[in-house]
């Protein structure tokens, strides 16, 4: 079994989560993170969070949820990264199709450049047709967006 992909899937979301440590974020326990009392003022986030079903029914865990004074329901964070051709694109459209139902607004992070061709580009017309899809970012882009939210 390849353990790569996991490897850098999990590199990723290590630079998501640093981005979010930067931006004075706190950690919060991801059964809490919803119900959690927060103040005005407060950054908090948590990561692996059960937010309800997917569209088949299933449990739907997002990589993070944060909630700030923009966002104080919440925001998910999903983050893909396919650094060489496999599967990632073909999951875009099960991600949008749950963001359709789920209650908090989402952005995605994308990165490595391993999907097919046309597959990013289907995603980024995807912001424009789904309500809560608010972004979808590289790297660059998610670490300047996140200074922006307050």
């Amino acid at each position: 079994m390849n353990a790569k992909p996991n490897a850098t899937g999990n590199n990723a979301e290590q630079f998501v989560i640093g981005q979010i440590h930067a931006a004075e974020f706190e950690e919060v326990d991801r059964k809490e993170i919803l119900d959690y009392g927060r103040l005005p003022g407060q950054r908090i986030y948590a990561a692996q969070v059960d937010i309800g079903q997917s569209i088949y029914g299933t449990k739907r865990r997002v990589d993070l949820v944060l909630r700030c004074d923009k966002y104080p329901e919440g925001l998910i964070i999903q983050i893909k990264w396919q650094q060489s051709p496999g599967s990632v694109d073909e999951k875009f459209p099960y991600e949008v199709e749950c963001i359709k139902q789920d209650k908090l607004p989402t952005v995605i992070v994308i990165e490595g450049g391993g999907y097919k061709d046309g597959a990013l580009d289907w995603l980024h017309c995807q912001e424009s047709k789904v309500e809560r899809l608010l972004g979808v970012l590289n790297f660059g882009d998610f670490s300047r967006w996140l200074q922006k939210v307050r």
